[in-house]
């Protein structure tokens, strides 16, 4: 498997990857990472009104016979606007579901072979000044030589490093569809959301390094 490199000071290229971290599509386990993690993002707060909880009048309605209509007590049942909702939630719903070791692992490795084609290598964004510019005119340079038809604005991007740099930080911080994270940080969940991943060199040693053992 091989993975593009882009360079803005010279001619694009290519480096061979593992075919054991980015060739092995897994679409049914990547499909159920992906529900974990989101699953597990939920705050369960939503809450209805119960019966008991619903403040209107306990006063009977109407008359029990004669009237012609069904026969009712208080307003508060569901079926009357203003009433208590029927099985409705409580707050107290856990969402949270899990995944072996194994599996978060073999996800993510899910997760990049279902992105490969679009991955590419640039070990340039690491001398960045940590200016917003500087940042900017690379990014987009990058994305330009991956797809013409691509615009910064519009491309949700994640940056992988193997080790955190501060200036690479400062220069993208202002730049709201660009997220950074160490390889040891990556899930399934955020690789499968973005347009593009760009990786330095070291980062694809350190990934291959983490998934292959």
């Amino acid at each position: 498997m091989k993975l593009k490199v882009i360079r803005t000071t010279s001619k694009d290229s290519s480096i061979t990857v593992s075919d054991q971290v980015f060739n092995k599509k897994n679409d049914q386990l990547l499909a159920q990472a992906v529900l974990v993690y989101l699953s597990n993002k939920r705050q369960g707060t939503s809450k209805t009104q119960t019966r008991s909880e619903v403040s209107r009048t306990t006063r009977k309605w109407y008359r029990q016979k004669g009237t012609g209509n069904a026969r009712h007590g208080a307003r508060d049942a569901n079926l009357f606007v203003g009433g208590a909702v029927a099985h409705g939630p409580t707050g107290m719903e856990n969402w949270k579901k899990t995944l072996t070791k194994k599996q978060k692992k073999q996800a993510l490795i899910a997760g990049f072979s279902a992105q490969v084609k679009k991955i590419v290598i640039n070990d340039e964004i690491l001398d960045l000044s940590g200016k917003t510019k500087n940042a900017t005119e690379l990014l987009t340079k990058i994305i330009h030589n991956f797809e013409p038809d691509l615009t910064l604005a519009k491309t949700k991007i994640l940056i992988v490093v193997d080790k955190k740099n501060d200036k690479l930080n400062q220069a993208t911080s202002n730049l709201s569809n660009v997220r950074i994270l160490l390889t040891n940080q990556l899930n399934a969940l955020v690789v499968s959301q973005v347009d593009l991943i760009i990786m330095t060199s070291s980062a694809v040693s350190a990934l291959e390094k983490k998934l292959e053992s």
